[in-house]
């Protein structure tokens, strides 16, 4: 009888305190995703400093998130696309890649996947601490990645067509954000 108790709340807790998914969670599980497929070589390493926006759609089954970097071909863009449960687990991974640009390396002190995952976490690790956290996590539709003297903006579309500024250093740390 104990044991049936503890697994109930157990199962209770679990289900109360389980995290909802939101899609800045969901770019945070790409950029892990990025790095390991360059580390298994399924990937070329230029989308780990050429990526230059990202998109994120919530589908029927989970997620979908497009990453593209420009490519040797000029308007053919090289293309990332990563599936996700509705857990945020990976589900798929295609890539169109035509060719790393003459302008590679566009970002060099740090990597994309650092980038992403540094500017994902300043919302999901953080949703209690502001209501704003809150709206970015759940609203954002695509990320610009730009490249800046002194590190990297993120230019984040949200739903309802506001933008959000990310100002990162060279190191990915957060030095200003806001709308």
């Amino acid at each position: 009888m104990k044991k049936l108790v503890f697994l109930a709340i157990l199962a209770f807790q679990a289900t109360v305190f389980a995290k909802a998914i939101t899609p800045m969670h969901v770019v945070e599980k790409a950029s892990y995703q990025i790095d390991a497929l360059v580390k298994k070589q399924k990937i070329d390493q230029s989308f780990l400093t050429d990526i230059n926006q990202v998109t994120v759609v919530q589908t029927a089954n989970g997620f979908m998130v497009q990453l593209f970097a420009p490519s040797a071909q000029g308007q053919d863009m090289n293309l990332l696309q990563l599936g996700f449960d509705s857990t945020a687990r990976a589900t798929t991974a295609n890539v169109h890649f035509v060719g790393a640009s003459s302008q590679s390396p566009i970002f060099n002190q740090i990597s994309v996947a650092e980038i992403l995952d540094l500017g994902a976490e300043a919302f999901v690790d953080r949703l209690s601490e502001s209501e704003e956290n809150v709206v970015v996590a759940e609203n954002v539709t695509a990320i610009q990645l730009l490249k800046a003297a002194d590190g990297v903006v993120l230019k984040i579309n949200l739903k309802d067509s506001r933008v959000y500024t990310v100002n990162m250093d060279n190191q990915g740390n957060v030095v200003s954000k806001g709308f």
